[in-house]
C-alpha cells in the first residue's frame, strides 16, 4: 500500500498510476462542512474499471465506488484533518491502470457570496473560473482516454493486418509446395508409363521375330520312316 500526502488549496489534479492487484492511497487536508467534488478517469489500462475508496480521518468509509471507469464523486467531510483517496486495482492481475484525478475542496464559508460588490464580482468570477476549470479538466481526461482508445485499436488494427498479411503467405507457400508436388507426381506417372509402352513394344518386337518373316512359328521337318 503506497501513500502519499497531496497538500493542495482548491483545484488539484494529478495522474495516477496503480499497479496491478495494488491499492495507492493520497492524502488530501479537508475541513469539516466543506464540499469536495473529486473527478476521476481511467485512461488507460484493460478494461478501465478500477476501485475508489474515501476515508476519514478516523478510518470511516465516506464513499466508495467498486468497478467503475469514473466518476464525479460528492462528499461533505465530517472532520477536519487528512482524508484518504484510495484507488484499487486488486481485481487485475497484468494490467496496471492509469488514473486522471481532479479535486476540488470549498470551505462552508468560501461558498457564501460575499456583502460588498467589488468581493462579489470577484467571488463570482473566482467561481465560473473555478467550473471553467473543472469543465476543461473533464473534457482534457475525455480527450486523453479517446487518444488512447484510438492509439489501441489502430495498434491492434495493425497487428491484426500483419497476422493476416502472415496468413496469406503461409497459405500461399502451402498451395506452392502442393502443386510442385502434384507436377512432379504427374511426371513420375508420364515416365512409368512411358517405360511401361517401351518395354510393350520391345516384347512384341522379339515375339515376332520368334515367329519368323511369315508370322507363323517355323518348324523342323522329320524323315518319314516307312517299315
Amino acid at each position: 500500500l503506497l501513500s502519499t500526502t497531496l497538500v493542495a488549496v482548491g483545484v488539484s489534479g494529478l495522474k495516477w498510476e496503480v499497479p496491478p492487484g495494488r491499492e495507492e492511497c493520497f492524502y488530501h487536508p479537508l475541513d469539516q462542512g466543506s464540499t469536495v467534488v473529486v473527478q476521476y478517469q481511467v485512461i488507460s489500462g484493460g478494461i478501465r474499471d478500477i476501485d475508489f475508496t474515501v476515508y476519514a480521518p478516523n478510518r470511516d468509509v465516506l464513499h466508495s465506488n467498486l468497478g467503475t471507469t469514473g466518476d464525479n464523486v460528492a462528499f461533505f467531510p465530517s472532520h477536519t484533518g487528512e482524508h484518504r483517496l484510495c484507488f484499487g486495482n486488486k481485481m487485475s492481475t497484468w494490467t496496471e491502470k492509469v488514473v486522471d484525478v481532479h479535486i476540488s475542496a470549498n470551505t462552508k464559508h468560501s461558498d457564501l457570496p460575499p456583502e460588498d460588490p467589488l468581493e462579489l464580482s470577484v467571488w463570482q468570477l473566482r467561481k465560473s473560473i473555478d467550473a471553467i476549470r473543472d469543465g476543461q479538466a473533464h473534457y482534457k481526461a475525455r480527450e486523453r482516454l479517446q487518444r488512447d482508445l484510438a492509439e489501441s485499436t489502430c495498434q491492434w488494427t495493425l497487428m491484426w493486418g500483419l497476422w493476416e498479411a502472415g496468413l496469406v503467405l503461409f497459405l500461399s507457400f502451402v498451395q506452392i509446395i502442393r502443386l510442385k508436388l502434384m507436377f512432379e507426381a504427374g511426371s513420375l506417372h508420364n515416365m512409368r508409363s512411358s517405360l511401361w509402352t517401351k518395354v510393350l513394344q520391345l516384347q512384341r518386337s522379339v515375339s515376332s521375330l520368334a515367329n519368323g518373316p511369315g508370322g507363323t512359328r517355323a518348324t523342323r521337318s522329320r524323315p518319314l520312316f516307312w517299315g
